[in-house]
């Protein structure tokens, strides 16, 4: 694990993009839950933050496991604001593991 002072620049920009869009979120924190993160997982996340700033907060179903992942583990760490996504078919929130046109669907659907 990196600590949060030696962080290359690209971890600092996820951290970066997810208190953008969290103001409970406090930097340290973000860090170090950026530092947790796998590297493959790091790079799809914060593709996708940079496509959709508000993908923490908005629930569209857009968005990767990945993403999906780090809101339930925002969520575990009590952060406020994150919203799960929803199935784009059912609307209910569950893990949307398959991508179809528009967004994921989950199991279910």
């Amino acid at each position: 694990m990196t600590a949060p002072g030696s962080a290359p620049d690209t971890w600092r920009e996820l951290a970066r993009l997810m208190t953008a869009s969290l103001p409970d979120l406090a930097d340290p924190d973000a860090a170090r839950i950026v530092a947790d993160l796998t590297p493959a997982a790091r790079g799809r996340i914060r593709a996708h933050l940079t496509a959709y700033p508000d993908a923490l907060v908005s629930g569209a179903s857009a968005a990767p496991r990945s993403v999906q992942a780090l809101i339930t583990t925002l969520a575990n760490h009590g952060v406020t604001g994150v919203r799960a996504p929803a199935c784009l078919r059912c609307g209910r929130v569950r893990p949307l593991r398959r991508a179809v046109p528009g967004g994921r669907v989950c199991l279910g659907c």
